[in-house]
This record gives structure tokens, C-alpha cells and sequence, in this order.
């Protein structure tokens, strides 16, 4: 057996997965902040699920992602947001330089219909952002986003209140949003191969704010 098995791999006729080629990774995304890039280690890596933990609502969550928007919606793909606490508002948005034609706002009617509309739009492909707005959520429904938005190597961005912080999460990065009277202040509590490390505060302008 041993030996036919070594003809039919010498003959090319059994595929073995060190034999694929690799999967190239794809570009880190400027955040739009380079003091936050710097803690980043460059910038949102995508094929990541990111948590953003906020003290309360409206704590600029919306604000530290406009830069990527803006970004991201110059490029064919969908941009999906699940349940946003109030409908993004399109002029602010605009005024931002985000690109409106592919945006989708899924409304859901149990957390167990959020989750699924979530996992099947990371692992789709075609949307490079998903953002969702949760809050107590099982941990093993958390690691099923993480592999869904690795297989769809999009960014994820799970939206929650800083009260879940304690909780374990298998999110590669967890950044805490503390608004301020000059911005939003940004700590890093988890953060891939790295240590956690408070972060930097971050100026935003009034279209930031009014974005929802």
C-alpha cells in the first residue's frame, strides 16, 4: 500500500495540503487615527473579529470607524450593519466621504436570528465590513463569528457594552471607547500578539458624531 501510495504521489495524482499554495494575507487598513495604527501594529487586519466595548451608547463607536468606511466603500463589496441602535444618517456619512450605494441595514428579531444573519454574511465574502450590535452573548457564539469572518476574510466589528468586558472573548482585538469632552479615548484591552496597553484619545469632528 505504502508503495502505491508513493507512485501516486510521485505522479502528481494525490493532492496534499502543504502543496497549496498559500493564501496570501491580505493588506492591514489604516484606521484614519496613526496614533491608534501604531497600537494596531499598522492598522485593522482583516479576517479579524474586533470588539468595541463602550461605556454607553453614542461613545464615538461610529466615529473611530468613519475613516474606514470612507475607505472601504470605494471598493466593490457590501458594507452590512445588524440592528444599529438608530439608522445611519446618509448626509453625515456623505459628508465623511463614505460611499452610500452598497450599504445594507438588516433588522432581526432575536439574538439567535442576529447571530445567524452575522455568521452568513462574515463567511459570504462579499461584505469586507459587518458590523453588529450585541450584548449578552455566549462566548462559543462569538468564536463561530471569529471562524465565520475568517473564512470571509472581512473585517467584523461586534458592538457592545463595556459591562461584557469581563467577559472571555475569542475576538483578536477588544478596544474600550470612553467619550470625552475632546473625543474618544481608546484602550486596548486585548490586541493580537501584543499586551494590553491604554491607548490614545482621539479628536473628532461634529460630522463624526452625528453619523447615527
Amino acid at each position: 500500500m505504502r508503495m502505491v501510495l508513493a507512485e501516486l504521489i510521485q505522479q502528481g495524482q494525490v493532492w496534499r495540503a502543504h502543496d497549496a499554495p498559500a493564501r496570501p494575507a491580505k493588506a492591514l487598513l489604516a484606521t484614519g487615527f496613526p496614533e491608534l495604527d501604531s497600537c494596531l501594529s499598522g492598522g485593522w487586519m482583516p479576517g479579524q473579529l474586533i470588539e468595541l466595548l463602550m461605556d454607553q451608547p453614542s461613545s464615538g463607536e461610529l466615529s473611530l470607524l468613519l475613516p474606514l468606511l470612507a475607505q472601504v466603500s470605494q471598493q466593490p463589496g457590501l458594507i452590512i450593519w445588524v440592528d444599529p441602535p438608530m439608522h445611519p444618517y446618509p448626509l453625515a456619512l456623505a459628508q465623511a466621504g463614505v460611499r452610500l450605494r452598497d450599504h445594507r441595514v438588516i433588522r432581526t428579531q432575536s439574538l439567535d436570528e442576529r447571530l445567524w444573519v452575522l455568521e452568513q454574511a462574515l463567511k459570504s465574502g462579499c461584505a469586507p465590513i459587518v458590523m453588529g450590535w450585541l450584548e449578552k452573548v455566549p462566548t462559543k457564539a462569538l468564536r463561530r463569528l471569529q471562524l465565520a469572518v475568517q473564512q470571509g476574510q472581512g473585517l467584523a466589528f461586534i458592538l457592545r457594552s463595556a459591562e461584557w468586558a469581563s467577559q472571555s472573548s475569542p475576538a483578536s482585538f477588544r478596544l474600550h471607547l470612553k467619550a470625552q469632552a475632546q473625543g474618544v479615548k481608546v484602550d486596548l484591552l486585548k490586541r493580537r500578539q501584543a499586551w494590553p496597553t491604554e491607548g490614545p484619545l482621539l479628536a473628532l469632528t461634529g460630522t463624526d458624531r452625528r453619523a447615527l
